[in-house]
Parts: structure tokens; sequence; C-alpha cells
């Protein structure tokens, strides 16, 4: 009994040591949905925790809403090895990680000594009204990337992606990847410190959207090796006074570049450098970016961008525009105060209320040139504290912008900076580290244009919308579609229209002068086959360097009602075949879908020989006596076939049947011929001859390929057959004193 409990207490103490030891984590798991790997993403998480990682880990995430916080920290062997958090199906929409801010959790995602850590292809979304942070990171997180994620923050007081500045045995974040990742609403999408115990390295953002962020889209501070391309910041909005906000702010930063973003920001700053110390060795370049920014009208300065207390920096090929919203208020297009090494070349700077740029002294200025400057008629620039009303007295008072030019430009919106201008076309001068423009287009080599756009001066290209047309399908050829409507923004250029894609077996033709479309090839509108085009249309001005643009031409075919399809057929029988017999099935079609078909005989029928099912076209016997080779070796049948569409057509076709002599038989008397009943069988068939009572007789019985499926010899006549195990029509051979006797029967099961 004592050894018994020991046995019992030693199995319970194994089982529970067995379920407290975890196997190392690696390879690819599944979270949620069917049978999981495991069913939540916390129990993933604690996992990770209990048991560490022994190679790359793939979280596969399914489908569903995960009401979840996460917490992810000091995991053995994510220094050496990656774990991945991503949706299974690759749609983000479908995997939703969610939670409701409350006093006790202010964080969605919490980063905390961990390294090596990627959420790829999820959506995150935080509720409720606490200050507090999407996701949160802080000391000894390294290597953490965000790719292809969707977060929405319904928080306006709320972070989405944020790390503190570290404090006393911390160590600040570093390697830090952002791509591709929608952020919606919230107080910053990404806000990031370095600090004095240790500043943020390798930071990456790119090709990011930003939507409706009520301070910041994106702000470093204290970093280094900084990349900010491509990203597009919309609507930054500040609803407070007090409250500067940033499109993109960089502060204490160096190696940096910001290039190829568009910020389309309501208050405050579109792009702020502040205190980035650099050297002429490291990254420095603030080059091909759209910024507008809407003045503020709750007090504070508008500047589309600011750069203070910076040393080394290239402001180079930057369109930049401020939109009125507070007339009141002073703005700058460009601001540069406390700074040195800096060039500010190739940029346009558009502010229609007061300043173009502001300018606290040239001495940091290395150099000043090549740009397109405009600002009010009062009040143009600023420099030195001293306002100037034109370019030219600007250009007098600071010797800098020699080469610049002012003038009307028009944009293409308030948030698409592109222009088409003689004004800034070919006016910039080539500098050396910047070939492309902000469409990743080649810059001129000698001669490229001022702003983020790099363009030619051209001929205007037409304009077409897509249009839509409807005809009868079998119109005839030159029946007229439409024409189609197009136009130029250039007076006086002369359009010329062709079809360029889409049409099918050359169904159409277009006038090349007017665009009017007509039917080409009148059996290519077929509703049935091709119930609709979609032809690409092509018009082509006569400007210098002539440009074309295209629509899609859309022509429904309407249905109409066409007759069936018969076509000439041939059937054979043989001569004084029984009433009833079969002698084919007339076969007919309909092009238009669902139609019923009804057949009857309407010529060459002599004596009424042939009966025909009117619903399915089998032609009968009717008169067994008519069917004689000798005096009527073939019947030439006019079968009409009818539809019952709106309108109902037919068509006709010649059925010719042709007798077969039966010469075994012939020597027979008529008056007592050999009877095979009854036709069509339901499997049992008789056969009846009385002149041949005293004969035995072989029966063959062939299917309709000629193939031989039952053979029986001595058959009494009068005898029943059985034929059960055949379906479908058959060929009865009857062999009987070295005569043959043929008969088609159908056995219906």
């Amino acid at each position: 009994m004592k050894n018994s409990t020991k046995i019992i207490v030693l199995l319970f103490t194994f089982s529970i040591l067995q379920n407290l030891s975890y196997a190392q984590i690696s390879g690819t798991k599944t979270i949620g949905g069917t049978s999981p790997d495991y069913a939540t993403i916390n129990n993933a998480i604690t996992a990770l925790k209990a048991s560490g990682i022994s190679g790359n880990v793939i979280f596969n995430i399914r489908d569903g809403v995960y009401n979840e916080l996460l917490d992810i920290s000091n995991i053995s062997g994510s220094q050496t090895y990656g774990i991945i958090f991503q949706s299974e199906s690759q749609d983000t929409s479908k995997v939703k990680i969610t939670y409701t801010a409350s006093a006790g959790n202010t964080y969605l995602v919490n980063l905390t000594k961990i390294k090596n850590i990627t959420f790829k292809n999820l959506s995150f979304k935080f509720t409720g009204n606490y200050t507090c942070r999407m996701v949160n990171m802080y000391d000894s997180v390294v290597n953490i990337k965000f790719q292809n994620n969707y977060f929405k923050c319904l928080n306006t007081n709320a972070y989405i992606i944020y790390a503190p500045q570290p404090q006393s045995g911390e160590q600040a974040p570093r390697i830090l990847e952002f791509t591709n990742n929608t952020f919606e609403s919230g107080y910053s999408a990404i806000e990031l410190y370095g600090g004095y115990y240790g500043i943020i390295n390798n930071l990456i953002a790119t090709n990011n959207i930003f939507k409706n962020q009520k301070n910041n889209g994106i702000y470093f501070s204290s970093c280094q090796g900084v990349s900010i391309k491509s990203n597009s910041v919309i609507s930054i909005t500040s609803t407070s006074y007090d409250v500067s906000a940033f499109g993109i702010g960089l502060e204490y930063g160096k190696d940096f570049e910001v290039s190829n973003n568009t910020v389309y920001s309501s208050f405050c700053y579109g792009i702020f450098l502040k205190d980035c110390s650099n050297t002429s060795l490291l990254k420095r370049a603030v080059t091909n970016n759209f910024v507008t920014t809407k003045i503020d009208p709750f007090g504070m300065s508008g500047q589309a961008m600011c750069i203070q207390g910076t040393t080394y920096a290239d402001i180079i090929y930057n369109s930049l525009r401020l939109i009125g919203g507070n007339t009141g208020m002073t703005s700058y297009g460009l601001s540069v105060s406390g700074c040195s090494n800096i060039n500010v070349v190739n940029n346009i700077i558009y502010n229609n209320e007061t300043y173009a740029v502001l300018l606290d002294s040239k001495t940091g200025i290395t150099t000043w040139d090549y740009n397109y400057l405009f600002g009010s008629s009062t009040y143009f620039a600023r420099y030195g504290g001293t306002t100037y009303a034109s370019l030219s007295t600007w250009q007098a008072a600071s010797t800098l912008d020699a080469h610049s030019v002012t003038g009307i430009l028009a944009f293409v919106s308030n948030s698409d900076l592109h222009v088409n201008s003689t004004i800034v076309n070919d006016k910039g001068t080539p500098w050396a580290s910047v070939s492309t423009d902000i469409d990743n287009e080649t810059r001129h080599l000698t001669t490229p244009d001022i702003g983020a756009d790099e363009f030619t001066i051209v001929n205007h290209a037409p304009v077409i919308s897509n249009q839509t047309f409807a005809i009868n399908e079998n119109s005839a050829n030159g029946s007229a579609v439409g024409t189609v409507l197009a136009s130029d923004p250039d007076a006086g250029q002369t359009l010329s229209y062709s079809i360029t894609g889409g049409n099918t077996s050359n169904a159409f033709a277009i006038n090349s002068s007017t665009g009017a479309i007509t039917v080409n090839t009148a059996s290519a509108l077929n509703y049935e086959t091709t119930p609709s085009f979609a032809l690409t249309v092509s018009v082509l001005d006569n400007g210098t360097a002539p440009l074309s643009s295209s629509a899609t031409i859309t022509i429904n075919i309407t249905n109409v009602n066409e007759a069936p399809v018969i076509a000439n057929q041939t059937f054979a029988i043989n001569e004084k075949s029984a009433n009833g017999s079969i002698v084919g099935t007339v076969l007919a079609s309909d092009p238009d879908a669902g139609q019923t078909l009804t057949y009857s005989i309407t010529g060459g029928n002599t004596s009424n020989a042939f009966a025909i099912n009117s619903t399915t076209g089998a032609i009968t016997v009717n008169t067994s006596s008519a069917l004689n080779y000798e005096t009527t070796p073939s019947f030439a049948l006019t079968v009409s076939v009818l539809d019952n569409g709106t309108a109902p057509l037919s068509s006709s076709a010649t059925i010719t049947v042709n007798l077969n002599k039966v010469t075994g038989v012939n020597s027979l008397s008529y008056d007592q011929p050999l009877l095979i009943y009854p036709n069509p069988s339901n499997g049992t068939i008789s056969i009846k001859g009385e002149y041949l009572l005293n004969s035995n007789i072989e029966i063959q019985v062939y299917d309709i390929t000629g193939k031989l499926v039952m053979r029986q010899k001595n058959v009494a006549v009068n005898e029943s057959i059985n034929l059960s195990d055949l379906s479908g029509i058959y060929n009865i051979k009857i062999l009987v004193n070295n005569k043959v006797y043929n008969q088609k029967v159908m056995i219906k099961k």
C-alpha cells in the first residue's frame, strides 16, 4: 500500500514537472482558428517567455479578432533568432488585434528587452480616452520591424508607436524599421526618443501613410542613421493653440535623409529639423519633398519647412507651399535660423499670404541660390530682422538667390505640387548627390528643374472618359453605334480617333476624324458568345510631340431572338418497318439559351409515311405500307423547327430517309410478315411469324456503332427474348432459312 502511494506521488510529480517544462520553440506555428498550436497570441507569448527559441519562429495568426494586451519581453534566444507575428492569410484586414485603454491598461503591445521581432500584415486598433501608447518600446529593444500593418487609434490622447527617453541603466532602441504601414488618427503616429543615456541608432520609415494625427506624423529625437523616405503624411491637425504639430520632425539627429515624402498638413510645421549636428561626411539630405502646410489659425506660425540650430544640411529640390487659413498670422515657406553649413538650392518656396523665406543670418549659409520664391507683395522675405517686399530687394540685401526666379506658379492641387511651368523648367543647377526626383525620374544633367519634380514642358494630352453604348446583336455592317466624345485642353488641336484594343473579330470601326463607331463585322455581334465589348479607344492630338489618351468604350450587345439552327440530315430504315419504328431523331439547336423548340414535317411526307414528335424531333414510321423500296427508295422530308422566343422564328432543313431493301424477306409473303414486338420495348421482345412455326432462328443484336452485343441461336418463333440489360437503339438481325431480316428496336428502361 505504501509503495503504491509512493508510485502515485512520483507519477503526479513527474506530470507536474513535465507540464512546467517547455521545449524551445522554432519553426512555423499557428495561432487561433481550428486546431492551432496556440489558441491566443498571449498563449504563444507565454510559451516564448517560458521556453525561449532555438531557431527562427514564424507565428501565422489565423483570421479573427484578438482582444488581447501583448507584453513581449525577455525571450531567450531572441538575441540570435528572429520572431515573426504575421497574418496567415497575408490580408492585413483579416487579423485584428484590439483593446480598450483603461487606467490599468495603457498599451496594446509592450516591447521590453527584446530583439528581432517582426509584425507583419496585422491590424491594430485601440480605443478608450486614457493617455496611452498602442505600441510601447523601452530599454534594449533591438531590430524591431513593422511591415504592412494597419494601426487605428480612436483615442486622440494616445501615441501609436512610442519610445520614451531612456533612463539611467536603460538602453535606447536601435535598428527600428517601419515600412508600408498605415497609421490612422491618434495623438502621434511614431514618436521615438533617445536622450542623455543613449541615442536611437538606425531608424527607417519608408512608404508609410499617416492620416489625421492630432500632433505628429513622425517625430524622432536624439537619433542617428535616420532614413525617412517616400512617406505620405496627410492632414496633421492640431486643435489646440499651444501644440506645435510636425508632419515630419527630427531633433538632435545626425546622419539623416529626409526625401521623397509628401506632407499635407493642416497646421504648424510640415518638415522640422532642430539641433541636428552633422559632419560633412555624414548624410544630411532633405530632398525631393512635397510639403503643403496650412497657416495655423490658433496663433502658431505656420511653416512648410523649419531648420533650426542645425549643422550641415542640404535643402535641395523641395517644393514647399503655404496655403491660407489665417491671413493675420505670420508664416514662412522656409525658415532657417541658428544654422551653419547649410545649402538651400533648387527649391520651390511658395507662400501667397506672407513670407517665402525667413533667414536670421547668412553667416551659416554655404549656398543659397537657384530657387523659386513667391511671397506676398508686402512680406516677400525676411532677413536679419528686416522685411523685404520683392525678390530683387531680398537679393540685394542678402546677396543670395542671384539666379533665383519668381512669378505666378500653378500647382496641380494643394496636396499635389507637380507643376508644368516655364518659370521653373530648366532653371535649376545640377546637384551631384541628387540624380532623381520625387517620382524617381532622372534629373537633367545640366539644366534640371527647380522643385521636387523634374518635368518637361509638353503638349497637354487630350481628355477622354469611359463611355457606354448599346446595339442589337446581328446589326448590319455600317450600323451606327455611337460617337466617342473627347476634348483637348489646348485650343485649336485636331483630334484623331482609333480603336487600339478589345475589338474582337474586328467587330467595330471608328471614324478617325469624328469618333463615330459603326458595325464592321455583323457576325461578331452575338449576344450569346460576346454580350459586351470593352474597346480601348485612343485619341491623339496634333500638338508638338503629339500626345494621346485612352478610355474604355463599352458596347453592350442587346439580345434579340434568333432563328433555330438545323442542318440537313440523313437516316435509313428497312422497307416495310412496322408503324412506330424509330427512324432517327432530328438534331436542332437555338442560339438563345433556354428556348423551347417545336418540330414538324412540312413537306415530302408522301402517303403520310412518317410522323415526328413535336417536342423531341424523333421521326417514326406512320404508314408501314408506304415504305416500299421498289416504289419509293428515299423520302426527302422538309422538317421545320420553331422556337418560342418573342416574335418566334423557325428554320427548315431536308431530312432524307433512305429505305433499305430487305432481300432476305422478299421471298416471304407480305401478308404474313415477320414481326418483332413490342417496339419500343421495356426489355422483352417477341418474334412472330406463323409461316416459320417449325423453324429455329438466330438472333444478333448490334448497338448503333455496329458492335455485336448479344447473340442467341436456336430461338423458337413466338419465343420471348430478354434484352433488359440493354438500353437505347439497337439493330436486331434475324437469320432464318439462309435469309436475313433487320429491324431497329428501342429498349427503354
